[in-house]
């Protein structure tokens, strides 16, 4: 799968996760009282990161709440 393909389908299946979200705020703050983190903002960066596992297993992933997921391969991706 090519990586426009893989985003184009992970854009739309995090749509519907934000949808059925919508309007139903649950947060969290961090240490800083500017960064907010919300329950729908973690459930969709599980997700990516799954999906990024599931096809593309030797790549590294680079994600703000994560941090880095190191694997041996030389490829990195980065979510949201």
């Amino acid at each position: 799968m090519d990586f426009s393909e893989f985003i184009a389908d992970r854009l739309s299946e995090t749509s519907s996760i934000a949808g059925r979200n919508f309007g139903k705020v649950s947060w969290s703050l961090k240490n800083d009282y500017n960064q907010v983190l919300t329950e729908t903002d973690q459930e969709i960066g599980q997700f990516i990161i799954q999906k990024i596992k599931q096809t593309y297993p030797d790549h590294s992933i680079i994600d703000e709440e994560a941090g880095i997921i190191k694997h041996h391969g030389d490829e990195v991706c980065g979510t949201l």
